[in-house]
């Protein structure tokens, strides 16, 4: 099997609305911006090149697609009809006169770059006796073939609304058949995105602030981002109203449509803050965002996924609870101190407790356990014990307790007066 590769396309670009009438009385009417593609040729030189069968390349592409058709020999030349396209302008007549009818197998339809498209409406016109009127069209995006739809050559071909990188068209033979405007949308393309964005989940990102968008159309676009968890994070308010992003609150951001350069500008502004100890502290958790563009037409030929790695920050123990002095403070007596109450964000914490006390503000020497034991060095001191909670990964913190008064002792006879003299009158 041979073939010859084509970039042949007219002037009939970007439009609003597109109408195409042709002698079978078919209308078609396009959506916002959607491109046709109408074989536009000139007579003369094009003629004598299409007659050249394989191997012949012709290059007018403003339009971005090409088309290869499939030969089994050099007899399967091209015509350029002047009378049979859509609304009488020239189409392209895959089989004169001197075709031979066996010759043409295909003809496949793809853009220049390889990328994908949706394809809306094409012309396929039988204008003649003998061969086909009739044919298939068979959708393809990345080597797969996704569907195969059975096609009338009586003019405007409605097609599946299938976001494709070939369509191919077969029939039987193509004997003075005319193909013509082929009606496309290119899709939004995003670029620019980021992966393995590190942040600290006490702090915040930008994880789309090189993120471009681009549709070769020029259409309006809507946004969505997907995040594959909402309880890793939240993109923050204050981003979402400056962007104009909504949220649903289960991790998906919608933008409305708007102009590309104002959704560009949008998706930029959006800050990202990552949940803060969801992990233990010192391990990491990604987060994976899912980004869509769509002009209206489908989504954006390329899914784009950013993710932003959050690394666990230790906190320190937060006191919520004073310790608490008990017993009698007397000398000789023994004071014992709980350690309070505290709480520690991070998971799988354990605190360890150091204890120093004191008497009228200064520590006492050696005095570094949960009880003691008064002195006669604490006599009408103020008692206080500071207990320090310690996190093991840096972070201590210290609550004193309330004071204690050691209470005055009344002093103790160890030997009664003695009384001395003569007691005599």
């Amino acid at each position: 099997m041979q073939s010859f590769f084509y970039g042949v396309w007219g002037n009939k670009m970007t439009s609003k609305v597109i109408t195409a009438i042709g002698i079978f009385g078919c209308l078609l009417t396009g959506s916002a911006n959607a491109q046709t593609t109408d074989f536009t040729f000139l007579s003369g030189g094009d003629q004598a090149l299409l007659a050249q069968g394989v191997g012949a390349t012709y290059t007018d592409n403003p339009s971005g697609l090409s088309f290869t058709i499939d030969v089994g020999d050099n007899s399967a030349t091209l015509n350029v009809d002047a009378l049979n396209g859509s609304a009488g302008t020239r189409g392209l007549q895959l089989c004169g006169d001197t075709c031979n009818p066996n010759a043409l197998t295909s003809v496949r339809i793809k853009k220049t770059d390889g990328s994908a498209f949706l394809l809306n409406s094409l012309w396929l016109a039988h204008n003649g006796f003998g061969g086909s009127t009739s044919g298939q069209i068979h959708y393809w995006r990345n080597g797969n073939l996704l569907n195969t739809t059975l096609h009338n050559f009586l003019g405007l071909q409605s097609l599946t609304q299938t976001v494709v990188d070939e369509v191919q068209i077969t029939a039987s033979d193509f004997y003075k058949t005319t193909l013509d405007d082929i009606v496309f949308d290119n899709l939004p393309v995003i670029f620019n995105t980021t992966s393995a964005q590190a942040v600290n989940d006490n702090t915040t990102i930008l994880p789309f602030q090189s993120t471009s968008i681009s549709d070769q159309d020029g259409d309006n676009v809507s946004m969505t981002i997907i995040h594959d968890d909402f309880n890793k994070g939240v993109f923050t308010a204050a981003s979402l109203s400056a962007s104009g992003f909504t949220a649903n609150g289960t991790g998906q951001y919608d933008l409305t449509a708007r102009s590309l350069a104002n959704a560009q500008a949008a998706i930029r502004q959006l800050v990202f803050n990552p949940a803060d100890n969801r992990v233990a502290v010192g391990n990491t958790e990604t987060s994976t965002f899912t980004v869509y563009a769509n002009d209206g037409q489908a989504d954006s030929e390329n899914v784009q996924v950013t993710t932003v790695v959050s690394s666990s920050i230790n906190d320190a123990p937060v006191n919520t609870g004073l310790p608490a002095i008990s017993g009698t403070a007397a000398i000789g007596n023994t004071l014992n101190t709980t350690s309070g109450s505290w709480s520690d964000a991070d998971p799988g914490t354990s605190l360890s407790y150091g204890y120093q006390w004191q008497a009228d503000g200064s520590n006492i020497v050696a005095a570094t356990s949960n009880s003691y034991l008064l002195s006669s060095n604490e006599a009408h001191k103020t008692i206080t014990v500071i207990v320090t909670a310690n996190d093991s990964n840096g972070g201590a913190i210290a609550a004193t307790s309330i004071a204690s008064n050691v209470s005055n002792t009344a002093p103790v006879n160890t030997v009664l007066p003695a009384i001395s003299g003569i007691a005599a009158i």
